[in-house]
């Protein structure tokens, strides 16, 4: 399985060598990328966040905002003490966990030394794609006109791969 991480980490890079600023303000719209190609691989994703504290959990924050029909904003989560300094897609696989992004796949702790220990909790996919497609709250470096592009990569990435997972 080495070989598959090693292979699925090289194409996943590709996102971070072809697109500017991958990682500064897409991160979230690239997370919820990463994590159907992950599913269609067989991964059992799910999506992190870190943002510089623990408290309240994703989970916590979740409950408080469904009582408000519109929680599927960042400002909303921002209200509730969230915030969105990096999300990140994390996966386990023969027995040891490992975080993607932009910029590859690496083993889960590597990305906690260099982020930071992520919020209790995860993000649904659904939650996240609403959340990544309010253009109002993430770092606007990020052109969000190359998000059809990265999903057209992603979608390529998925065929070169989907035969590494069957071997």
């Amino acid at each position: 399985m080495d070989r598959f991480i090693d292979k699925l980490g090289y194409a996943v890079s590709e996102l971070d060598l072809q697109f500017t600023d991958a990682n500064c303000g897409g991160c979230g719209a690239i997370a919820v990328m990463l994590y159907r190609l992950a599913e269609q691989l067989g991964l059992n994703p799910v999506i992190r966040n870190y943002d510089g504290s623990h408290e309240p959990s994703i989970d916590e924050v979740r409950n408080d905002l469904m009582t408000d029909p519109n929680h599927s904003r960042l400002c909303d989560w921002n209200a509730h003490g969230m915030w969105f300094t990096h999300v990140w897609v994390e996966f386990s696989l023969d027995g040891t966990y490992y975080a993607m992004d932009a910029c590859g796949v690496v083993e889960a702790q590597d990305m906690y030394d260099y982020w930071g220990s992520p919020r209790d909790g995860y993000f649904t996919v659904e939650e996240m794609e609403s959340l990544g497609n309010d253009h109002g709250g993430w770092n606007p470096t990020f052109d969000r006109d190359q998000l059809p592009y990265m999903t057209d990569l992603v979608d390529e990435m998925y065929e070169a791969l989907k035969q590494e997972v069957a071997a």
